[in-house]
């Protein structure tokens, strides 16, 4: 659902304003899991005003690769990963925030 606007739905424990600390996370950060884990090559978000972007190579357990923190709605954050396994990427908001503008997530895999 990146070709339109995402209107979060909140936490309701946030409902007077942001909340401190991850009580936002499932409702704001989003997680893509891929059909079957590859060796990525690059990871190319657009859109990322404020966030970071974690890999998984389990689904389970992320490590932080990129950090975009001053972008703009056209900004392309791009990253090599130089073949490493993902099966799962995250990008995060900060606290308060959320993806009005995020247009793109794509990993590119090391070619055969």
């Amino acid at each position: 659902m990146l070709d339109s606007d995402w209107q979060p739905v909140d936490d309701p424990r946030c409902s007077d304003g942001p909340c401190k600390g991850s009580a936002q996370h499932d409702h704001r950060d989003v997680t893509v899991t891929l059909r079957h884990p590859v060796r990525a090559a690059l990871l190319v978000v657009r859109g990322c005003i404020s966030c970071t972007v974690s890999i998984s190579a389990d689904g389970r357990r992320f490590t932080r690769v990129a950090t975009q923190p001053f972008g703009s709605a056209d900004d392309v954050l791009v990253r090599s990963l130089a073949g490493v396994r993902v099966a799962a990427l995250r990008v995060e908001t900060d606290t308060g925030g959320f993806f009005t503008s995020l247009r793109e997530i794509s990993v590119f895999t090391v070619g055969s």
